[in-house]
């Protein structure tokens, strides 16, 4: 899969599914998938039709398009593809916890999961957690520029 589509099939995961601003059986409803092919398409679990994305493109609110027009299209400074860079990152992250989240429904669905397995999920999960906190604790912190310029809180 081209890496810059896999990216964007993340994006419209984060957009739609995780955001909570959209409702799926509407947005599946609105460009003709069934539901299940849907969601398979945007948790990466089945590769999403190219001809998807206009369709897609057009239910999505300006700003939700605007971001995912900002990550597809090549920015020309290297500050721009940095931020893209982390955008998509923070995006692929996002897909990830969604696909492991359905496998452990899933596993717990059909019994799959032993006790031991629990645990040792749970304390990963821990340990993401502390990450996920530490990157929330760095970007609401003050810091400084490049040039020593004191900089407020990014929100």
């Amino acid at each position: 899969m081209n890496r810059k589509f896999s990216g964007a099939q993340s994006l419209f995961y984060t957009l739609l599914v995780t955001s909570g601003r959209y409702n799926l059986l509407d947005v599946a409803d609105a460009v003709g998938v069934e539901l299940d092919s849907f969601y398979k398409y945007l948790n990466g679990s089945s590769y999403m039709p190219i001809d998807l994305v206009p369709r897609l493109l057009k239910i999505l609110d300006s700003a939700d398009a605007a971001e995912l027009h900002r990550f597809l299209v090549p920015q020309s400074s290297p500050r721009r593809r940095h931020t893209n860079s982390l955008l998509h990152e923070a995006a692929e992250l996002s897909a990830a916890i969604g696909r492991v989240h359905q496998s452990i429904v899933s596993a717990l669905d059909d019994g799959r999961l032993s006790e031991p397995e629990k645990r040792k999920i749970r304390a990963t999960v821990n340990g993401a957690r502390e990450e996920l906190n530490d990157i929330e604790t760095v970007l609401d912190a003050d810091h400084d520029d490049e040039q020593g310029r004191r900089l407020s809180r990014i929100k």
